[in-house]
Order: structure tokens, then sequence, then C-alpha cells
């Protein structure tokens, strides 16, 4: 848990990191100040547990910790990033379980964040993908409608145009592609 939490706090974007280790580490902190490294022994260790599972810290421990011990929780909090960079950082600190943690440790990314960032980069992908098909299907029937191919492709413009003029300023401009304005933009092809 130490390694991980480690791992999590050395990553830029991160604010916040608690888990069972921050928490021990400032008890131990206040049990002994004289700088020296937290204990290493198994015994040790679950001293510090059983001191904080009988003090007022109690619930914060259990929100970290599962009473039988099995399942340590490590939270980390972080502001401004996409949905990408979420998830690029979610498999960034599976890789590194996967090569650090004893191969008996399990190890699962989870919480709102991670569903929040899979939902819109699927939901973005597919509104992207269904513009595609969209624009495909309007510019056949109206090359059907028209009967010929080059009117066909310039009576598409006034349909492409609108769509395809904001998304290419919010590109030029840096503005992160959204649920919401991949959206906007199925809306405004209909």
């Amino acid at each position: 848990v130490g390694k991980m939490h480690e791992h999590f706090a050395s990553i830029p974007e991160m604010n916040l990191v608690i888990s069972p280790w921050s928490i021990l580490r400032d008890l131990h902190q206040v049990v002994d100040n004289d700088g020296r490294v937290l204990p290493q022994h198994r015994e040790d260790i679950a001293d510090y547990y059983y001191m904080l599972e009988v003090s007022a810290s109690a619930d914060r421990t259990r929100e970290f910790i599962t009473s039988d011990h099995a399942w340590a929780r490590v939270s980390g909090r972080s502001e401004g990033l996409s949905s990408k960079e979420y998830l690029h950082y979610f498999r960034e600190m599976e890789e590194y379980a996967e090569e650090e943690l004893d191969e008996r440790l399990s190890f699962h990314t989870t919480g709102r964040m991670k569903v929040f960032a899979s939902t819109v980069t699927v939901l973005a992908q597919s509104l992207l993908s269904s513009l595609g098909w969209t624009f495909g299907l309007i510019a056949i029937l109206l090359m059907i409608h028209f009967r010929s191919v080059k009117v066909g492709l310039i009576s598409l413009l006034p349909n492409v145009v609108p769509v395809l003029v904001p998304l290419g300023l919010m590109g030029i401009f840096g503005i992160r592609l959204t649920a919401a304005t991949v959206m906007v933009s199925c809306l405004a092809v209909g």
C-alpha cells in the first residue's frame, strides 16, 4: 500500500493521496516524532492499526481498510484533467501495480472518475463515428436525389460546414471535445 501511495503521490497532477499508509504515517509522526522510518515489521504495524481502530480515527481508518484487512483503498484527487488524461493515469497505475506488486496481491482502479471518463470517451467516439456515417448517408441521398455525384457533394456543404467549422475551431483553440459538444454537432446535422 505504501508503494502504491508513493507512486500516486509522485504523479504531478495528483493533488492529494490518502491511504492506510498515509494514516499510519501520520500516526507514526505523532507517536514517534524523532524522524525514524515507519515500522517495517508486521507486529509493529498491527500495533499501530490497533491504536487506530480503538481511537477516534477508527471511522477514518475503516474508510480505507476493511475490517478483515483483506482490502485497502488508495484514493487520489486531481482536478482539471480531461477524460483522456484520467484514463491514461488509470492505465499507468494498473501497469505500475502489475509490475511492482507481489503476484498474490490484486489491484483495481475504480471510482466515479473512472466511470465518468470511460463513459465520456466512449460517447464522444461513438458520436463522432455516427457523424461520419450520417454525412456519408446524406451524401448518398443527395447524389440520388440530384442524380449527380458532383451536385450531391456540393449540396452536402450546407450540412457539413456548420458542424466541421465549430469542431475545427475548437481544435485550433484547444477547447476540449466533450460529449456535450459532440452531441450539439449531431443536433446541428439534424
